[in-house]
């Protein structure tokens, strides 16, 4: 079996409309292009640059402007998606970094929580802590989306 995808780079920031705009450009020419699957990047829809600015505009899983865009570009352009993350509330202020699975019909099909996040000194005054805003999730998940099985992963996982 043959299945186009669609493997989709994109430079996003802080806004998250025109991210979704952007999204939205790319994905239409995938699926003109006859792709049956396009996987987004990581924080496709959002570059925060503080933990605060991320939780701020987190979404309750199931709900919110990201997703409904997730699930509307999908059924609408007949095109399964793998959406990179998105920020989803999780406890004590911080988010998950989901990645989300829609089929071609429009409908979430699977979840992933990334893992194992990404912390590092970069010098004696320098370092990352995606651990400080981001909770990590707790198990791998395999999805069936467009004729395939596909083991999810995100960045360092």
């Amino acid at each position: 079996m043959t299945v186009r995808m669609a493997v989709i780079q994109m430079t996003s920031g802080e806004a998250v409309a025109a991210n979704l705009t952007q999204a939205e450009a790319l994905l239409l020419e995938a699926s003109r292009e006859g792709a049956a699957l396009a996987l987004l990047p990581e924080n496709f829809a959002l570059m925060a640059r503080t933990d605060e600015d991320r939780a701020e505009q987190a979404e309750v899983f199931g709900t919110g402007p990201i997703q409904d865009f997730l699930a509307r570009t999908a059924g609408g352009y007949r095109l399964a998606l793998i959406a990179g993350t998105i920020p989803i509330r999780a406890g004590g202020g911080r988010v998950r970094a989901a990645s989300l699975v829609y089929g071609a019909d429009g409908r979430r099909i699977g979840r992933y929580d990334k893992m194992h996040l990404f912390d590092v000194d970069l010098g004696p005054d320098e370092c990352y802590r995606e651990s400080h805003g981001i909770e990590p999730g707790e198990d791998p998940q395999v999805v069936d989306v467009a004729g395939l099985r596909v083991g999810l992963s995100v960045c360092y996982d």
